[in-house]
């Protein structure tokens, strides 16, 4: 079950570009957290999956490229929310179309 975030500013996004106007939590341990969020971006506002890991003291997070696995969340959660939020901040949704 996602959790709403109220902690959007812990989540690690670069805010040089980006503002998280609203997200939704899956996953959240000390290696790794994955969250739907809601951006908005010199190129307007878009909903995206995101992946961090923990990488250490120095490293910091890291955003994961191509390697998100997916055998514990739930997706079906991500799709509801994902139609949620896109209704919310009238975004179009390509892959809601495809049915």
């Amino acid at each position: 079950m996602a959790s709403n975030s109220s902690d959007l500013g812990s989540l690690p996004v670069n805010r040089e570009f980006f503002t998280v106007l609203d997200a939704r939590t899956y996953k959240r341990t000390k290696k790794r957290i994955v969250a739907l969020c809601v951006l908005e971006g010199k190129f307007g506002t878009d909903i995206k999956l995101y992946e961090w890991e923990w990488r250490g003291e120095g490293k910091g997070w890291k955003v994961g490229l191509a390697n998100l696995s997916v055998k514990d969340i739930d997706l079906a959660a991500v799709a509801n929310d994902a139609k949620e939020l896109a209704a919310t901040y009238a975004i179009k949704l390509d892959w809601n179309s495809l049915r």
